[in-house]
């Protein structure tokens, strides 16, 4: 690398992590916030049930919200409203009805979605991938591929009305409502040995598997 390339990538991290300390956990306490991550909890209880088996309710869902406090941070840097969160979420669903998803897809698959939702929908935004790959140190290039998977996972079809969201948004709130009582009985004491569901944060963000490819047939 360059050292001109460096100190871009630097930047870029420098920039990043001022914004991230200064915005985290500020959406933490709304309703919308822990819906939506619940709602990623549920796509591993469907699609990855021995990953929700091995680790509490509790933990995974804080490796979510990690996730989601680094999403919040990218939607900060470009100047784009913390509500986008709730689109990048809605495009992510789309995937995963339609791939499915594993526990160590799940940041680069969000990833992505913020990747395509700033692109799409604000106005007046500069969007490079380079910029993603500087900032999580994910070669540029597996950037580009797991863009294009995605999009291809969600058929291209990005032309969503606030209709929908606000429908999904709804309908995911009352799922979660009837489902956070059942979960949140299992507590951490029902497991041996904690600091091994701590570790979940770092399956989460550490181990960057590609998106699965999927191919669609008319």
């Amino acid at each position: 690398m360059s050292s001109v390339n460096q100190r871009k990538r630097l930047g870029y991290q420098k920039m990043f992590k001022t914004i991230y300390d200064k915005i985290y956990g500020v959406q933490k306490s709304t309703r919308e916030y822990y819906v939506l991550a619940h709602r990623v909890y549920e796509w591993l209880l469907v699609h990855d049930p021995n990953y929700t088996k091995d680790y509490n309710y509790e933990t995974v869902l804080e490796a979510i919200q990690t996730i989601f406090e680094f999403i919040l941070g990218l939607l900060d840097m470009f100047e784009a409203p913390p509500s986008l969160l709730r689109t990048v979420i809605y495009y992510s669903e789309k995937y995963v009805s339609k791939v499915g998803i594993i526990h160590n897809e799940i940041f680069n698959l969000i990833l992505m979605s913020t990747i395509v939702s700033l692109k799409f929908w604000p106005e007046n935004i500069y969007v490079e991938n380079i910029i993603f790959a500087d900032i999580f140190e994910i070669p540029n290039k597996d950037i580009n591929i797991m863009e294009r998977n995605f999009l291809t996972g969600v058929n291209y079809h990005l032309n969503i009305k606030e209709e929908d969201v606000n429908s999904f948004l709804s309908s995911i709130d009352y799922e979660s409502k009837s489902l956070t009582k059942k979960l949140t009985k299992i507590t951490t004491s029902s497991y041996p040995n904690p600091t091994r569901h701590l570790n979940a944060l770092f399956h989460f963000l550490f181990q960057c598997y590609f998106l699965k490819t999927v191919t669609f047939v008319y």
